[in-house]
């Protein structure tokens, strides 16, 4: 395993900082967002509990952090599984789960890719890709049905050149093998096919 140090930076242009540091954690935001990702993850591999569950404690959390966000220090938990991701089994995961994306939508032309020239080498979080605006929904709606869930990424305060209205969001992250990612790739060739 490579060892890494964190490093973090921070710019400010119009001001100068002047921040006191936290040495706690906010424990009441950990402890629900806990609770979400771990009742989440009962639901998806065991059909355990109720999806509502954990989609109001997310939105607790994320209410506890709009409220109270700045300057906490990491939990002791979270620095521990920090400290010990493998970051190149990652990237190349990543990078194997995008070149797959590549390969099998390239030739599709009803697609355009927001990174035209893909170079192998960025470690990418997800894949954009470009459709006309009603096929963009009517694919995402067809693949919710399926349970796949694509997000769209682009926020709609920074509308531009109408990438909102086309822009989807193709899941390569390291989470999701290159069976899985083939899997939903061929739902959405044959939805690209038939519409």
């Amino acid at each position: 395993m490579v060892s890494y140090k964190l490093w973090g930076i921070a710019v400010a242009l119009k001001s100068y900082f002047d921040l006191e540091l936290k040495e706690e954690s906010n424990e009441e935001l950990i402890k629900i967002k806990n609770e979400a990702m771990q009742n989440k993850k009962e639901y998806i591999e065991n059909k355990n509990g109720e999806k509502e569950t954990f989609l109001k404690q997310y939105t607790e959390s994320n209410r506890l952090l709009e409220e109270d966000y700045k300057n906490y220090s990491i939990d002791q938990k979270s620095y521990e599984i920090i400290m010990k991701i493998d970051l190149n089994k990652i990237i190349n995961k990543r990078k194997q789960n995008v070149q797959a994306i590549y390969k099998k939508l390239s030739n599709n032309p009803k697609i355009n890719f927001l990174i035209e020239n893909y170079n192998g080498t960025d470690c990418l979080l997800f894949v954009p890709i470009i459709l006309e605006n009603s096929l963009r929904n009517s694919l995402r709606k067809f693949l919710t049905e399926k349970e796949i869930y694509l997000p769209v990424h682009w926020p709609l305060d920074e509308k531009l050149n109408n990438i909102f209205d086309q822009e989807l969001s193709l899941v390569c992250d390291q989470r999701y093998s290159k069976k899985e990612i083939e899997n939903y790739l061929e739902v959405i060739i044959d939805y690209l096919n038939t519409n």
